[in-house]
């Protein structure tokens, strides 16, 4: 199974108060649902997901949905549908495949987003600080052993 497209649906940011230094960010992906595709002579299943991040307190909230296709046997995708159907699980190589896709693509734009509305980024990203670290302090070093007995001639 190769994934072969990637769409958004529905991109939504919306900013509800100015943000403070005290936030936190909760993220949600889940896939709603699976259809099947016909695509010529080929199946593709078709993975709709949700992607929620949420700026805690009142801060604001993006919400982007969307679907991915990936390319499938008739057998392999009759076999996703029915465990997703049962229970919205299915196999874990085909399952880190799409959630690694969605996640790449979501959070990059969740990054995008929040930076044009001025929302606080989504993400943990790279920071210097101009102080400087205390030197670490100097180990205690072994002294080598010292043969202190006379030597006989």
């Amino acid at each position: 199974m190769s994934i072969i497209a990637f769409n958004f649906t529905k991109i939504s940011a919306e900013r509800k108060a100015a943000g403070n230094t005290k936030h936190q960010v909760q993220n949600k992906t889940a896939i709603s649902e699976i259809k099947e595709v016909a695509l010529g002579k080929q199946k593709a299943l078709s993975f709709i997901f949700v992607q929620e991040t949420n700026f805690a307190p009142g801060i604001g909230s993006i919400v982007l949905e969307g679907n991915v296709l990936v390319l499938s046997s008739d057998e392999e995708a009759k076999q996703t549908i029915e465990s997703f159907q049962k229970t919205k699980r299915f196999a874990a190589p085909l399952m880190e495949k799409v959630y690694n896709t969605i996640l790449q693509r979501t959070s990059i734009q969740s990054l995008i987003m929040a930076r044009d509305i001025g929302l606080p980024p989504p993400l943990q990203l790279p920071r210097i600080s101009a102080e400087p670290k205390p030197a670490p302090a100097a180990a205690p070093t072994k002294a080598a052993a010292v043969d202190t007995k006379p030597k006989k001639k």
